[in-house]
């Protein structure tokens, strides 16, 4: 990975896109640019001189799409890196002992069809510096931006980049000057850009959570730690390829696996929840080894090849485009909590965003242009806030509570992210497009929009309620233990994600994943109350519309009373329910629950 241009003899060269960052972020810029714009000069430039272990090993399937078609790396990741057997999460008693086979499940029986990927980060970065060098993209490792007197120590000053964005940026690094046209910082935590011209908004406090990790060789196998009844379970697929998940109330452990002999462990906790302080490798394996499954998993010799962490996790930035032609991507614009992998879809938005902006500017295109900063950095910034609201370290550690969130969960990324990106971001490009002439388009009106009248946020409050309802009845880690939930689409959802489809299809499909877990969410607290189902009831008080905040125990509390009036309760209307159809080689949760009263 050597570079023609050295310190000793320093350049002044020009580019039309300078990215710093050669990372998972500005990589995959740079050869999605040059895709996109063969006749682009683009120089990628890192302070690395190789690459290690990082973040961003799980990926989800928008990512997967993004990396096939906008990258033309189908065929390497099937070669180079594990398929992924989805998320899959396990829930265990408040005592922390039991084995793999007794803790709940929720994750998927056969592979899936909507496809992703377990990145080796290490291969994956050296490798796409030598597939874009192939391209054409110069890559300089080695290469660092200086600070205006020169130093490279950090805190001396502001760092050695000047932005004009009619005349061109110019960027000091330690191997020469580089004008460019536009400039994307994708340097992660300590971005130069990030700190200096956007504001960093630290959100800690709003979402207190924290990190530790490392890479373990020389561990058991999980799937051979368990039954031939609980492999079976899963139709004897690899558990080991899934990106594990193990849920407590305050934190939750990773576990993915990065080769066939490397995995990846890592916690993340609720400083408030569950507070954890560490040092060393070895403090994080003993941890790991209060639970029953780890000290199965890590056997008796477990080698730690690195240890991380990160003690402050969330951060935004307020605008990660600029109509001076400066854009951020990856940890440089956000910094989000890595449960649902979540970073590699921030960074396909970013990327593909920033493609178009420069697309648009290139074309002299200047009101879309400006439009599209304006309103991009809203949807970016949206789509952050969504996907915090999503985290609750209250909710994590129960099996009833919390898989039927996940479940539904799945389902509305199949219906609005998953289709989205497959659909090229086409709505949120037209909606910019539409308003080069103004409009009254604001981060506060699409929050209420998301969050105060959409699903997403009523499928949140929903949880919240039930959750709370279980604490209130004790219940909290009742079904934790031997119970299954498939990780599954509704058929609408599986054969359907790629098509493009109208609005009031997109609405209906929503409404039936709301109807879905409210209907489940109220079968469980009917049942826990001792109050018989009554359809004609449900159907009477059941709200469709996700935007009043109806609470389920309003409904419960209906049915009781109509049961009591003597309303006949009519037949259940066949309707998608998340917790999967009935299947008698599957102890569902539902009907294991129902036996067991």
């Amino acid at each position: 990975m050597s570079n023609s241009s050295s310190e000793e003899h320093p350049f002044d060269k020009s580019c039309d896109v300078l990215i710093i960052g050669a990372g998972l972020a500005g990589s995959c810029l740079a050869r999605q640019l040059h895709f996109q714009m063969p006749d682009l000069s683009i120089t990628v430039i890192d302070k690395k001189t190789s690459f290690d272990y990082w973040v961003g090993e799980s990926t989800l399937p928008p990512w997967a799409d993004y990396a096939a078609r906008y990258l033309r790396l189908g065929s390497y990741l099937w070669k180079k890196h594990f398929m992924k057997h989805g998320l899959r999460f396990f829930f265990d008693n408040e005592g922390k002992d039991l084995s793999f086979d007794e803790m709940s499940e929720h994750g998927r029986r056969h592979y899936s069809t909507v496809v992703s990927f377990q990145l080796d980060r290490a291969t994956f970065d050296r490798d796409m510096v030598e597939m874009n060098r192939e391209l054409g993209i110069e890559v300089l490792l080695g290469c660092r931006v200086l600070h205006r007197n020169g130093t490279i120590a950090p805190g001396t000053a502001m760092p050695g980049v000047r932005i004009d964005g009619e005349q061109g940026h110019v960027v000091e690094t330690s191997q020469g000057t580089i004008r460019c046209r536009w400039l994307v910082d994708a340097a992660g935590l300590h971005s130069p850009v990030a700190r200096n011209l956007a504001t960093v908004v630290d959100d800690f406090e709003r979402l207190p959570v924290g990190t530790y990790w490392a890479r373990y060789t020389d561990i058991n196998d999980m799937d051979h730690l368990g039954s031939d009844e609980w492999r079976r379970r899963v139709a004897y697929t690899d558990r080991n390829l899934s990106t594990n998940h193990y849920m407590y109330r305050g934190y939750w452990i990773w576990q993915i696996p990065i080769t066939d002999r490397v995995t990846s462990l890592g916690v993340v906790f609720d400083h408030t929840k569950a507070p954890l302080k560490m040092k060393s490798a070895d403090d994080l394996t003993a941890f790991f080894k209060e639970h029953r499954w780890g000290r199965e998993l890590l056997g008796k010799d477990p080698k730690a090849l690195d240890f991380l962490g990160l003690k402050r996790l969330p951060r935004y930035v307020e605008e990660f485009a600029s109509t001076d032609r400066w854009f951020l991507t990856g940890m440089s614009n956000s910094v989000v909590e890595p449960l649902f992998s979540s970073t590699c879809v921030f960074i396909a938005f970013s990327n593909l965003l920033i493609g178009e902006m420069i697309k648009r500017d290139r074309a002299g295109e200047q009101k879309v242009f400006e439009s599209h900063v304006e309103h991009f950095n809203i949807f970016y910034r949206a789509a952050y806030e969504g996907f915090i609201n999503t985290m609750d370290y209250n909710g994590h550690g129960s099996f009833e509570g919390w898989a039927l969130y996940r479940s539904t969960f799945l389902n509305n990324g199949l219906n609005r992210v998953v289709r989205a990106f497959n659909e090229d971001l086409a709505k949120v490009i037209a909606i910019s497009e539409a308003h080069v002439d103004g409009c009254d388009c604001s981060l506060e009106g699409y929050l209420d929009r998301m969050l105060v009248k959409g699903l997403p946020g009523a499928l949140r409050r929903m949880k919240d309620e039930y959750v709370d309802y279980l604490d209130e009845k004790q219940a909290y880690y009742e079904l934790n233990a031997n119970e299954f939930l498939e990780s599954t689409e509704r058929p609408s959802l599986r054969y359907n994600w790629w098509r493009p489809q109208s609005q009031d299809q997109l609405i209906s499909e929503d409404q039936i994943t709301y109807q879905g877990m409210f209907r489940c969410y109220t079968e469980q607290m009917a049942e826990r109350e001792g109050i018989a189902w009554n359809e004609r009831a449900f159907v009477q008080h059941f709200n469709p519309d996700f935007s009043q905040g109806q609470r389920i125990a309003a409904v419960v509390a209906a049915m009781k009373a109509a049961n009591e009036a003597g309303l006949e309760p009519g037949s259940t209307e066949n309707v998608w329910h998340p917790s999967g159809p009935p299947d008698p080689t599957v102890t569902g949760w539902r009907r294991a629950y129902r036996a067991a009263k």
